[in-house]
């Protein structure tokens, strides 16, 4: 039988029997017996996941927000950032985690830990001459935020094609 097709419980099973005999001959008979035993045996399937997804691919889609986005800044461009905080209570390896669509960003090898901000900013130079240099930088971002607004997409590390976040403004 294909599998599926027993079910757990009661199941119905049709037969049909058809008596063949040379009816001329002396020892034909129109008796019939018939008999039949049904075994089934149930097989378990153990599904074995053999790449399971890494505790910090998890970690980063829980505990990865961005927290301020610094567009149209007084004095230009060139002081706009985008701020994020692990919000959760396990450190974070931000390496290879990706910003797209208004800007272009690869987060270099580097962790967050629980509680802690980093920045990308548009231009390093500019922003350090306003904020001081104690400020938790990531890197520059190519691009620039849209004053009319856009899309920012904070992106899993490669080879993971999905979304943190999507963040409209």
């Amino acid at each position: 039988l294909p599998p599926g097709t027993l079910k757990q419980g009661a199941n119905v099973l049709a037969v049909e029997v058809h008596q063949c005999s040379d009816q001329s001959s002396s020892s034909y008979s129109s008796d019939i017996v018939w008999g039949t035993t049904l075994a089934a045996t149930q097989r378990t399937v153990n599904t074995i996941i053999t790449n399971p997804i890494p505790d910090n691919i998890v970690n980063l889609m829980q505990q990865l927000r961005i927290t301020e986005l610094m567009y149209d800044p007084i004095g230009g461009s060139e002081y706009e950032y985008i701020e994020m905080k692990n919000v959760g209570a396990a450190a974070l390896d931000l390496t290879g985690v990706r910003m797209s669509n208004g800007v272009d960003f690869v987060f270099p090898a580097m962790s967050l830990e629980p509680g802690q901000f980093v920045l990308v900013v548009q231009d390093l130079a500019a922003f350090q001459s306003r904020y001081g240099t104690a400020l938790n930088v990531a890197g520059q971002y190519v691009g620039r935020l849209d004053t009319a607004g856009e899309n920012v997409v904070l992106q899993l590390p490669d080879p993971y094609d999905a979304a943190i976040l999507r963040f409209d403004y």
